[in-house]
């Protein structure tokens, strides 16, 4: 279980991860919010580089432990920071009840 995004940056890099890397985060002009959410979720936002007038858009990421880092919403799904909040908390309660 992790409480803040620098301890899963540091143990996936660690693990030989690049998804954290400067040259991955600007390819898609990424910003890794620092909130953990159940211990493992965490939100990045994404903008297309290659169109100015696209909006930013939030994903939901889990990360599993070493290099295990998977989508857990569809890429770019949510177009606010609150909706994606949002929906981590809904996945959250969905995994607490079973």
């Amino acid at each position: 279980m992790y409480n803040h995004i620098d301890e899963i940056i540091s143990e996936a890099e660690s693990a030989g991860s690049h998804f954290f890397s400067e040259s991955a985060m600007a390819w898609f002009d990424s910003i890794v919010e620092p909130a953990v959410y159940g211990g493992r979720y965490f939100i990045t936002s994404e903008q297309d580089q290659y169109r100015a007038e696209h909006p930013r858009q939030w994903t939901i990421r889990v990360y599993n432990g070493g290099t295990d880092i998977k989508d857990a919403s569809g890429f770019c799904e949510f177009d606010s920071h609150e909706e994606a909040i949002s929906a981590v908390k809904k996945i959250l309660i969905s995994e607490w009840r079973k």
